[in-house]
């Protein structure tokens, strides 16, 4: 903004050269006013432009591209972050399968499901999953926090155009965790089992068919046709000799 004037020295004036240098004096001083004012308002004084070496213009776009490097960084930071590619489209899994506190791996379980327990604090991002598309059981398996980049913000979401499994699609729960009884829940006992407290599956062991049952169901329905026998009404020449 340094302005220099050639008024005075260009220009005639029909009053006499000590009033000609008073004007000139005084146009100077209001240049000097009006640079000093403009240099305040654009924040940049003589001092500090001298100090980095740089004009007002140069400072000025230096300040714009620090800023924009900044949101640069975190908008890298946040495309940086991807899912493991195995994991698959993790919005679109069906199923889930997690690993608990004894290694013992646990499912399969909807989405909804596992999303309730990591709001409820049941697990948190180094809690070890793995999706399942189809109800098979995963042979790999990561950390929450290596599928998701915020955890309780995305964990266990489903796509909205994704087919849900609906109840009759889902398998009982084998084991429900409680730390205490909280009232009978139909099909399921409450009991400290091998997966710890909580409510577990109530179901007949499956029948094993061998020789030896086939044998001892045929002994007993001998053994029941012979009482019947023997409580059978006599023939009737039996009776009429």
């Amino acid at each position: 903004f340094a302005v220099q004037s050639t008024m005075c020295a260009s220009t005639p004036q029909p009053t006499p050269a000590a009033a000609t240098a008073a004007t000139c004096r005084e146009e100077q001083a209001t240049q000097s006013a009006g640079t000093q004012a403009v240099s305040m308002a654009g924040g940049i004084t003589a001092a500090g432009s001298a100090a980095t070496g740089m004009s007002s213009t140069e400072i000025a776009v230096d300040r714009t591209s620090v800023e924009r490097l900044g949101t640069g960084q975190k908008r890298t930071a946040a495309e940086a972050f991807a899912a493991p590619e195995e994991a698959g489209a993790l919005l679109y899994a069906q199923f889930w399968y997690y690993i608990d506190a004894a290694g013992v791996t646990q499912g399969p379980f909807d989405s909804l499901k596992m999303r309730s327990w990591l709001e409820a604090g049941y697990m948190n991002g180094a809690t070890t999953v793995s999706p399942s598309y189809y109800g098979e059981v995963p042979t790999q398996f990561w950390r929450l926090s290596e599928l998701y980049q915020d955890p309780l913000a995305e964990g266990f979401l489903v796509a909205s155009d994704a087919l849900v499994a609906t109840e009759a699609e889902v398998p009982p729960e084998e084991f429900i965790p409680a730390e205490k009884f909280a009232g009978a829940r139909a099909g399921y006992v409450f009991k400290n089992d091998h997966y710890g407290v909580g409510y577990y599956l109530d179901e007949e062991p499956p029948k094993t068919v061998t020789y030896e049952t086939l044998e001892e169901e045929k002994r007993i329905k001998r053994y029941k046709a012979s009482k019947l026998s023997a409580h059978a009404m006599p023939k009737f020449d039996a009776i009429s000799s």
